[in-house]
């Protein structure tokens, strides 16, 4: 497991909420003296159950700690090189009427600099020609990519800020160029440039980037007012970069405003409220429709004793397009010995009148920890550090067992 800068060029990691590993199998050679760092890396990625046939090839220089202007600065610079071999028959080749490489070379520059409560930092990336699908059009061809990622943050007392831009176009970097929708089949980390939602109604219709062409930009505010209270803004959007849209135009794919208060009003009591919109477009940016959803949450925690402990949620969502109004509750108990229970509703009476209801239980002892829950879980897009998968509707049970050593 690695990765090169922030992950748009490379990174192999494991996530088990998604399903995914693409773990690469090979080798990797570190050295570093002062300042200077480098890295080799080679192997084979893992695809599913197995690693496949492609190959892979990078190289990460890093310069740090190098003193300017009373700050730090760092440099990195890094080359990935892929050569692809041995498609599974499960895949589909895309790429019949154009003549496409088989190798695929690909390169980023970063930097960064601090200097006290100030930080700002950098990334941009380049690819070769590589494959790639104007779905509007039609017209398959190869096309160059890019991506150039900027952030810059302040911190100054009570006051915390954080704004950062991202702009992608053809960078998604695949172990197999097919237009299967595999997770696993991925070279880099491109998560969603938002705030990551936890609660439940919040998650409904979950921003995913789209790498083909987009770009983004976060605002994200917080201020605490005092030991008591704290108040978080965040404010995100992308959109397309007009090549897919229908009209030849950029179009909005996402927006999202969020204020979050939060009180400790003493050592037992904690309470939270959320207002949330979130806009978005549920063509992709292929059509220029949006729907809006307006969300207003209500947290609540209690603290009877040293050994017990509750936590309490009520979520209601307003919409007037697609399933339109959902309302949720959710209670949490947490017992002393590493005890834990929960349940949880999710009911939408502005369409199809379902409930989407859960209940577990866990329980966590020193590097052990293990978990169970049932319910009937909803259809559609579950996320995770800002990547997404598809997950069909079903009703059934989870155990999970983990051991950290």
């Amino acid at each position: 497991y690695d990765q090169f800068g922030s992950g748009l060029l490379f990174r192999s990691w494991e996530d088990r909420a998604l399903g995914m590993n693409n773990s690469v199998g090979g080798a990797r050679l570190e050295y570093s003296k002062g300042i200077i760092g480098t890295k080799l890396v080679w192997g084979f990625p893992r695809h599913l159950r197995g690693y496949s046939g492609t190959q892979i090839l990078g190289a990460d220089i890093t310069l740090s700690q190098i003193s300017l202007f009373g700050g730090d600065l760092g440099l990195e610079f890094s080359f990935l090189e892929r050569f692809e071999k041995g498609l599974p028959y499960y895949l589909e080749e895309d790429w019949t009427k154009v003549n496409v490489p088989k190798n695929n070379a690909s390169w980023s520059v970063g930097a960064n600099y601090a200097i006290g409560g100030f930080y700002i930092k950098g990334e941009y990336c380049g690819k070769q020609k590589d494959w790639h699908d104007f779905s509007v059009s039609g017209v398959d061809n190869l096309h160059q990519g890019d991506a150039l990622s900027l952030e810059s943050g302040l911190y100054i007392g009570r006051i915390s800020a954080v704004a950062s831009f991202r702009h992608l176009q053809n960078m998604t970097n695949k172990i197999f160029r097919t237009n299967e929708a595999f997770i696993s089949n991925t070279l880099n980390y491109i998560p969603a440039l938002s705030l990551q939602h936890t609660y439940m109604l919040c998650t409904l219709e979950p921003y995913y980037p789209n790498s083909d062409g987009e770009n983004a930009w976060q605002v994200d505010l917080i201020y605490k007012a005092s030991k008591k209270d704290r108040l978080h803004f965040n404010y995100s959007e992308a959109h397309s970069l007009g090549m897919y849209h229908e009209l030849g135009k950029r179009a909005l794919l996402f927006r999202d405003v969020s204020v979050k208060y939060e009180r400790k009003w003493n050592h037992r009591l904690k309470s939270v409220l959320f207002l949330n919109i979130q806009e978005s477009s549920p063509s992709h940016g292929v059509h220029r429709m949006t729907e809006v959803r307006n969300t207003a949450v209500a947290d609540v925690t209690y603290r009877f004793s040293g050994r017990f402990s509750m936590r309490g949620e009520l979520q209601y969502l307003y919409s007037a397009e697609a399933e339109k109004d959902w309302c949720a509750a959710l209670l949490e108990t947490y017992f002393t010995k590493g005890w834990s229970l929960f349940a949880k509703d999710m009911y939408n009476h502005g369409s199809s009148k379902i409930h989407y209801y859960q209940v577990g239980a866990g329980y966590s002892r020193g590097h052990y920890r293990i978990s169970a829950s049932f319910g009937k879980n909803r259809e559609g897009m579950i996320c995770s550090g800002g990547v997404c998968r598809w997950q069909p509707g079903f009703s059934g049970g989870s155990l999970s067992i983990s051991i950290v050593f």
